[in-house]
Formats: structure tokens, C-alpha cells, sequence
């Protein structure tokens, strides 16, 4: 008893040093958890082994009685029997835990089969003792049963054979697994990351990725919740809830809940997680994530409500319902009331149920397009330059216009992808799979080179184009690896069939003599690379061609002597100082051939008197802009409407509209709506400029609202992956007079160029 009495106190000891140490700030939650978990897993085998024991002594005792000389033999049989019985299934345990678990594992449960044999063969020693007892009181005399044999020397002998090899194999389990043939850990090092200290000041081209891995299986229709430390992540997988350690090899399963999760949420201090049904009446519970004890609240003053949760406080859960109004649950009176959601709020909820992807004032993570190979035909004047993209994970910097591009980290349509604030871990959810992604520092590569051009720009076939392209800050061409001849080795052109290793824009071109620099960053430049393919960047990425019979390429010279100083690079802001210089450079150039036209039209017009031609009025009929007081609010409003879409005031732009509009093709839709999908389109762009055409306005002339309004709509933009364009909009508007404030009710545009 004193051997049990031992164990039992030894448990309780070390569960006490572990909340000791939790407490103390030693070990982490999960930490604590998992140590307790083992320790009761630790008893489990105790108690298995005790109960085999005890059958073993009782079998052994009434199997004795057969052979049994006098009435102590039973007692003795039954206590071998619990001994070797108890060996036996501690040695088959670990070898158990060898094929399953990795040597950790393993060496656990060597230790629990081991400290477990002396108490198990104690309680097998009581049970043939008793049931040695029960045989004198009740069982037949010896010499009632004719005499029995004992088992043949050799079967005795075969048995403690396999009693010693498998005992021997159990304690040499570790040696093996330690030298690399357990299954399934054979050498592995359990995963651990650590951010680089660099990363708090690099520059978006000095990233690169550390490592990857999957960190499981989770129900799609359960968003994964980061905690607000950003060290654990919690899903849905199977109907358990699993909380794991990014930077670690730490998982925590809380099986066994009384419903199956549509939900869940940490709590401040990521100790407990809120947890609401997938089916119906909606249930909810507390769970604490060290111990798995979960509480089941139910609200008091009505059912649970719909919408995202949200864990605010220390005693309040807020749901985000759909009709945009938000009620808070308060976990000490369970009441659902409702609550009023400052903008500060509001975005700290958006942030935590649908976390971005992460970006600061030095970079951002963004989707970018990447060329992963080009076909080009040689015959001279071909237009056909089938590109093949993808969209990869990328990181732009926030103000020289270069982008770090990850191709190994490739995103598809309706993937989610969010990441820690700091960047370091970013991570991607395929249908059911989650994987992180974690970054290092890495030397800034050479991102500048001065070339020598077969010939100046306006040599080009495509002379226009080159020099607008030029101009606008639009020009590039590829860097590719080389193509070698087998033959002798030489490097014959660039190996298009293979993803290029960066998009190269033209920061100077005069004369024979250019200046280049990395635009997005692939792969880093090496020795023998070539350079090839001037085209201008955009969504078509037209090809143009040098004067010459074949296409243009050259070896990549050597970088600029200080082509890693990632601060030489052109901004961002010089790209837009660029293009506004070449966009006012066009428009006076189409006035003036515009006027010009005028002039030599009205010079060649016949001095006969003609009639007055009737003005252009909109096929939708005569829209004259009435002298009154609603006509000219209605110009101002429409011209502040994109004036806050070109600034970046999203919300500003979308409160313009009514609470459900008629919405371009997506018929009657919400505010709401029209946010997300605002939102949506902006993060594709770094640069977007709306404007109405000459800034004519026409309204329906109507004594009261609402107005029939139409308008053209000029646009220029630059997308994130560096592809740039304009477009012009025949835009058809009804605006309303609602609360006091205009507002469209339907908005339908047609682009026309």
C-alpha cells in the first residue's frame, strides 16, 4: 500500500510543480496543459497495468490449483503469473509508443512502464493471494483430481524467450529511435522558429522565406482565429476545437465539446475560447483552453444571436449581425443588449475576425502577378506573346517602387490569406489545408544596372509607344536565365520557357545608354543572366521591337556600384510625378491638334449660309442642366464622389450611397456591400485617379428629386504589380434626396474605351 499510496502523492506533486510553474510565468498555458495531460495519461497506464496484474494473479492462482502440491503453490503461481504478465504489457506499451510516437514519446512512456511495474506486481500479488485463499476455503482438494504434468521444459523455456526479447526490445527502444529508425520521427527535429531582429528594419527586398509548414486540416465554413498576442491560432477540425503554437510544434485538442463549433474566439488574454453551434437553436460555451472544461451560459432575454463574434472585452462577446446592428452578450448577467460601435471599434472587430494581410509605413503584403514563362516565336514582327501568369505572395515596399516577389508562395481565387502584424508569419487556407509561411532577412541583391542599347528609343519600330511608355514610367523588359548551346557552351538568348527572375523598368534611356532597375524582384541576379523582351507594362504587356532582324537581347552587365542601396531606387511618388507630367503633356498635345482641326476645318467651310446644327443631346433624351438650386448641389456632389474615390476616402465614398442601390450589375445590394466590394477593388491598386470628363454634369430637369444624372468618367490607375492604364465610362446615376443628404439609389456605368 505504501508503494501506491507513493505513486498517487507523486502525481499530485508533480501536478503542483507544473501549476507552480504556469503560474509563475515559467511555462505557457498550452505548456501546462499538455504536462498534465501526460501525467494523467502517465495514470492510465498505471491503472491498465494494475488491472492486468490483478487478472494475471487470479488466472495464475486458479489455472495452479491444477498441479498444486499443497495449498501455498496457488498463491505462488499467481504472483509469477501478475509478475511476468505486468512485464510483458509494459514492454508491449512502449513498443507501442515507438511506432507511434516520436523518441520523446517513447521515453515517457519507458518511464511510466517502468515506474508502473513495482505497484502492478504488488496488486497482482494480493489478487493470487486472495484467489489462493478463496481456492482453500471453497476449491477441491488436490488429491480429488487425478495428478497433472507441469508444461514441457521447452515450451517454458520459449515462453521467457519472448517475455526477454520483448522486454529487452522495450528498453532498447530509445537507443533505436535516437539513432533514427522510429517510423515516423526518424531524425526530425521538432519545428521551432524564431523571428530575425533584422526584420524589424529591413526593407521589403531584403525578405525571404525561412521556412513552411502545414499546420493541419480545418473546417472551411469555421474561420481561423488568431489570439491577440499572435502566438496561437484556434479552428474547427473534425468537431473538435484545435488551438496550436505558431512558433512551435504545439497543439492543443479539445475534443469531446457538447456540440459541433461554427465559431470560435479568444479571449483577451487568450486563456479561454468562445464557442457558438453550427446548428440550430444556436448554443454557446466557454471554454478553458489549459484544463478542456467547458461551461455552457445561455443568453437570459433572448435566443443566440446571428453574426461574427466578437470577444471585446473581459465580460462582453459582441455578435456582428448581418442587418449591421451589433449586440454584446455580457458573461456576468447574460444579457444580449445593444451597443453602440465607435469607428476605432469597428476597425479593431474587422481586424480580428477577418485579420489583413499585413502591411505598416515601410511595406505591404500583397497578391502579385507574376510571369512564370513566355513563348515567343523569332519571325520578325510578330505580335502573338502568349504570357503565362500567376498570382504569388509579395511584399511591396511602401516607397520605392520595387516588390519582393515569393514564387514559392503561389495564391489562387478564394484562398484566405492573413498574416501577424509584424510580418514575419504569414498564413494561406487552401479549401481545408492551413499552412504558415515564415520569413528571414536576406543581403539586398543588386537592383540597378546601366545598359548599353543596340540603338536610341526613337529607333524603335514602335516609336509612339516606346516613348510614351518611357515617359509615363511604363517601359521594361525581363531578366531571364540563359539558354546555353550544349554544343559549346555559349549562351545563346534567354531561357523563356522558365519563370523570369525580375520585371526590369527603364528608369533613363538616351541615346545607346540606359538605366534599369528591378521592379519586382523574383530571384537575384546572377552571373550570365540576360535581359531581353522590352515591353510595356499593363494588362496586355505589349511587345516592341528594336530595330534590328532578330530579337533584341544582351548579357546582364555588371550592377551599379551601389545597385544594393535599396533608397537609390526610384519612389513611387516619382512614377506619379511622371505620369501626371505626361498625362498633361497628351492632353495639351490632343487640344492643340484638336484646335488645329478647328482652325483648318473652319478655313475649308463653304461662306454660303447654312442652317444651325441641333445639339448632341444623350440617347436617353434631352438632359439640360436646369438653372436651380438642386441642379448645381447635384454637380458638386457627383464631382466630391470621385474626388474621394481618387483620395482613398472609401468610407467618405460609400456613404454617398443609399442604404440598398441598384449596383452596377450586381442588382440591389446594401452599404455594406458595396464596402466590401470597394474595399475589394482598391487593394489592387497603388495609384487610382477618378475624374469627370470636363467636368460636365448633366441632370434631368425635374421640379423634385429624384434626378436622372449622366456623366462621362475618366480613370487612371496603376495596379500593385506595377501594370498601369486608363479608361473612359459612360456613367448613368438616379440620385436621391434622403435625411437631407443626396444620395444614389442606382448607379450603372459602360466603359467605352
Amino acid at each position: 500500500m505504501d508503494v501506491l499510496r507513493a505513486t498517487v502523492d507523486l502525481r499530485r506533486k508533480a501536478q503542483k510543480f507544473v501549476r507552480d510553474r504556469f503560474k509563475a510565468g515559467a511555462i505557457s498555458e498550452l505548456d501546462a496543459a499538455r504536462t498534465d495531460a501526460e501525467l494523467a495519461g502517465a495514470q492510465s497506464d498505471l491503472a491498465a497495468l494494475g488491472v492486468i496484474g490483478l487478472l494475471a494473479g487470479l488466472a495464475g492462482a486458479a489455472a495452479s490449483r491444477r498441479w498444486a502440491d499443497d495449498r501455498r503453490t496457488p498463491g505462488r503461481h499467481g504472483a509469477k503469473a501478475a509478475v511476468w504478465a505486468v512485464i510483458v504489457a509494459g514492454a508491449i506499451f512502449v513498443l507501442i509508443a515507438r511506432s507511434l510516437t516520436g523518441s520523446g514519446g517513447l521515453i515517457k512512456a519507458l518511464m511510466t512502464a517502468g515506474a508502473s511495474l513495482l505497484p502492478s506486481m504488488f496488486v497482482g500479488s494480493i489478487a493470487a493471494a486472495v484467489a489462493a485463499a478463496f481456492l482453500k476455503l471453497w476449491g477441491t482438494k488436490p488429491d480429488d483430481h487425478p495428478p497433472a504434468t507441469e508444461p514441457p521444459a521447452l515450451l517454458r523455456w520459449i515462453f521467457r524467450g519472448l517475455i526477454a526479447a520483448l522486454t529487452l526490445g522495450a528498453m532498447a527502444s530509445p537507443f533505436y529511435a535516437s539513432r533514427g529508425l522510429s517510423p515516423l520521427e526518424a531524425g526530425r527535429t521538432p519545428f521551432s522558429y524564431t523571428k530575425p531582429a533584422a526584420l524589424d528594419t529591413a526593407p521589403a527586398v531584403a525578405w525571404e522565406l525561412h521556412s513552411q509548414r502545414l499546420l493541419g486540416r480545418f473546417d472551411p465554413a469555421a474561420p481561423i482565429r488568431l489570439s491577440k498576442d499572435e502566438r496561437f491560432i484556434a479552428g474547427v477540425a473534425s468537431g473538435a476545437v484545435v488551438v496550436q503554437e505558431l512558433d512551435k510544434e504545439n497543439e492543443r485538442r479539445l475534443p469531446n465539446l457538447p456540440f459541433h463549433p461554427a465559431q470560435v474566439a479568444f479571449s483577451p488574454d487568450g486563456s479561454r475560447l468562445f464557442l457558438v453551434s453550427a446548428s440550430e437553436p444556436r448554443r454557446i460555451a466557454v471554454v478553458e483552453i489549459g484544463t478542456g472544461r467547458f461551461l455552457l451560459p445561455q443568453p437570459k432575454n433572448r435566443a443566440v444571436p446571428v453574426g461574427t463574434i466578437w470577444w471585446h472585452g473581459e465580460k462582453d462577446v459582441w455578435f456582428g449581425e448581418s442587418q449591421g446592428k451589433t449586440l454584446a452578450l455580457n458573461l456576468d448577467t447574460l444579457l444580449v443588449d445593444p451597443v453602440e460601435v465607435s469607428v476605432d471599434e469597428q476597425k479593431r472587430f474587422e481586424a480580428e475576425v477577418s485579420p489583413p494581410m499585413p502591411r505598416n509605413d515601410r511595406w505591404r503584403f500583397v497578391f502579385q502577378s507574376m510571369v512564370t514563362s513566355v513563348e515567343l516565336p523569332e519571325t520578325q514582327g510578330t505580335r502573338d506573346w502568349p504570357v503565362i501568369e500567376q498570382d504569388f505572395l509579395g511584399l511591396r515596399d511602401m516607397k520605392q517602387a520595387v516588390t519582393r516577389a515569393f514564387p514559392g508562395i503561389a495564391v489562387r481565387e478564394g484562398e484566405r490569406a492573413f498574416g501577424t502584424s509584424d510580418g514575419s508569419k504569414v498564413l494561406i487556407q487552401r479549401g481545408g489545408e492551413l499552412k504558415a509561411y515564415y520569413f528571414k532577412d536576406r543581403p539586398i541583391p543588386s537592383l540597378r544596372w546601366k545598359l548599353t542599347m543596340p540603338h536610341g528609343p526613337e529607333e524603335m519600330k514602335e516609336k509612339d509607344k516606346t516613348l510614351r511608355a518611357l515617359a509615363r514610367g511604363e517601359l521594361a523588359a525581363m531578366l531571364y536565365r540563359p539558354m546555353v548551346n550544349p554544343l559549346n557552351q555559349q549562351t545563346v538568348g534567354p531561357e523563356r520557357g522558365e519563370q523570369p527572375k525580375a520585371v526590369l523598368r527603364f528608369a533613363r534611356w538616351e541615346g545607346k545608354e540606359a538605366e534599369l532597375w528591378a521592379a519586382t524582384d523574383f530571384e537575384p541576379q546572377a552571373a550570365g543572366d540576360v535581359i531581353a523582351d522590352i515591353h510595356v507594362l499593363g494588362e496586355s504587356r505589349e511587345l516592341l521591337s528594336c530595330n534590328q532582324p532578330h530579337r533584341w537581347w544582351t548579357l546582364c552587365p555588371e550592377p551599379m556600384a551601389d545597385a544594393a542601396a535599396a533608397e537609390k531606387v526610384p519612389a513611387w511618388s516619382d512614377l506619379e510625378k511622371k505620369r501626371d507630367v505626361a498625362t498633361a503633356a497628351e492632353r495639351k498635345a490632343a487640344e492643340e491638334a484638336a484646335a488645329e482641326r478647328a482652325r483648318a476645318a473652319k478655313a475649308s467651310a463653304p461662306t454660303s449660309p447654312s442652317a444651325p446644327s441641333a445639339p448632341a443631346v444623350p440617347s436617353g433624351g434631352p438632359l439640360v442642366p436646369p438653372p436651380d438650386k438642386n441642379t448645381q448641389e447635384i454637380i458638386a456632389f457627383v464631382l466630391a464622389h470621385h474626388l474621394k474615390a481618387s483620395d482613398g476616402k472609401i468610407g467618405e465614398f460609400v456613404t454617398d450611397y443609399a442604404e440598398r442601390t441598384d449596383h452596377l450589375g450586381d442588382g440591389l445590394v446594401s452599404r455594406d456591400f458595396i464596402m466590401k466590394d470597394e474595399v475589394e477593388y482598391h487593394r489592387k491598386y497603388t495609384f487610382l485617379r477618378e475624374r469627370v470628363a470636363n467636368a460636365r454634369v448633366m441632370v434631368e430637369p425635374r421640379a423634385e428629386p429624384p434626378f436622372q444624372v449622366s456623366y462621362t468618367m475618366e480613370n487612371e490607375w496603376q495596379k500593385i504589380d506595377g501594370t498601369s492604364g486608363t479608361g473612359t465610362f459612360n456613367v448613368r446615376l438616379v440620385v436621391d434626396k434622403i435625411g437631407g443628404q443626396w444620395r444614389i439609389t442606382k448607379h450603372k456605368a459602360e466603359k467605352i474605351k
